[in-house]
């Protein structure tokens, strides 16, 4: 894993993978000002996603290692800078045996894990490394294309768990409605999709905000495909494969108070006029199933909004968000 304030570069024609200093000597910094630098590698850590910290430091890797088709092959990694230098020496497996795991966020002395169809908490009770609690809190979430799952989780200014979509939709049920029987039966892990709920909440074309204590569930505006984020002030902003920062204008609970309201549309696509989505990659163009163009964004995703200061005051409030598909990290400045 490398930070990501770099771009890419590429020297020559098609070759195999590179060595960890290798990969990151090709990096091409579009700021001569900024750095990038190796925080951990394989074997430490394979097939990343996504990643955070908790309050103790300890670095939670999502690793998609049974992306396309091995089913529950996934896991979650426990990383520790101990010498604090900056390189996360120390590897655990902290919890595996998880389909496609794509998010991960801290809560309550563990992490909560997007996992389709279900909300993972997971938690280490006897500081061994390992995850020795195991609960699905929300179930019912879409289990169709593996990359387009519902992702994304991030702490809300109002104490909420903000997540995406990803494009595969679901009738969400918290695990603590379900009927006695069926909660045992989720909490086992047997089948707590397959249950039924006294209610459940439908995020159809949308995306959901949930309080992982009291099982509130909740849709919202969207959806956002891979990622979203947040700036200072609460404000949201969602991407699309195509469309690197959208932005919900205006939270879209407030037009469900006038039922007779006509509008409907609370997003807003943050590109200037003209702004095709044109990108143009130092990198030649990957082999590709289809036949879309090469020149414009078709894999965006992990939007972030930087609120930190390590990057100085010039790049804080603005966006960063990856294309894979073109090897670059894409920078876009957010004005008012």
């Amino acid at each position: 894993m490398l930070a990501f304030v770099a771009r890419i570069g590429f020297s020559g024609g098609l070759a195999g993978p590179l060595s960890p200093a290798a990969e990151l000597a090709s990096f091409h910094l579009a700021d001569e000002q900024l750095m990038a630098e190796l925080a951990a590698a394989e074997p430490q850590v394979s097939s990343p996603v996504a990643l955070t910290w908790d309050a103790d430091g300890r670095m939670f890797v999502a690793e998609m290692r049974d992306y396309p088709n091995a089913m529950g092959g996934g896991a979650i990694r426990q990383l520790e800078d101990r010498d604090q230098d900056g390189r996360y020496e120390s590897s655990s497996l902290f919890a595996d045996r998880l389909p496609f795991p794509n998010s991960v966020l801290p809560w309550n002395g563990g992490v909560l894990v997007t996992a389709a169809p279900d909300l993972w908490f997971l938690r280490d009770t006897d500081g061994d490394g390992r995850a020795d609690e195991r609960r699905i809190l929300f179930t019912g979430f879409g289990t169709g294309n593996q990359q387009l799952r519902a992702n994304g989780l991030f702490w809300g200014l109002d104490g909420w768990v903000y997540g995406a979509n990803g494009r595969s939709d679901g009738e969400i049920k918290w695990v603590g409605d379900l009927v006695p029987g069926e909660a045992k039966a989720a909490a086992g892990n047997s089948n707590p999709s397959g249950s039924t709920a006294k209610k459940s909440v439908s995020i159809r074309g949308r995306d959901f905000r949930f309080r992982p204590d009291t099982g509130e569930f909740e849709s919202l505006a969207g959806r956002s495909q891979f990622g979203h984020s947040r700036d200072d002030w609460g404000h949201r902003f969602l991407s699309w494969n195509t469309i690197p920062v959208r932005h919900e204008v205006f939270p879209d609970h407030f037009l469900a108070r006038n039922p007779t309201l006509s509008a409907s549309d609370v997003l807003q696509d943050c590109l200037p006029a003209g702004d095709v989505g044109r990108v143009f990659p130092l990198t030649p163009p990957p082999r590709v199933f289809n036949n879309e163009s090469a020149e414009h964004f078709n894999a965006l995703s992990g939007l972030h909004v930087f609120r930190g200061n390590a990057l100085g005051e010039k790049y804080a409030g603005q966006v960063w968000v990856g294309e894979s598909l073109r090897n670059l990290v894409h920078h876009r400045v957010l004005v008012p």
